[in-house]
């Protein structure tokens, strides 16, 4: 699902741009990089096919610091 200037509707990923809101539920991929603004209670994705991590992980809407080294943070 896509939200964009107050509309819901479906496009394909490959039309997202930056700025777009994004709604997703349980069972949906993921369709881009996203940053989330508000999180169901315990919301963990599955990241097999970017990471190979075999479990989930957990997701908050906690802001990561500028200096934050990410390779460390995706290594959690």
């Amino acid at each position: 699902m896509f939200h964009s200037d107050g509309h819901l509707s479906t496009v394909s990923a490959t039309e997202l741009v930056l700025g777009d809101l994004v709604g997703f539920g349980v069972g949906d991929g993921v369709p881009a990089d996203v940053r989330l603004i508000t999180v169901a209670v315990n919301l963990e994705i599955d990241e097999t096919n970017l990471t190979d991590e075999t479990k989930p992980r957990k997701k908050t809407i906690d802001v990561i610091p500028s200096e934050t080294n990410y390779v460390e943070l995706i290594q959690e």
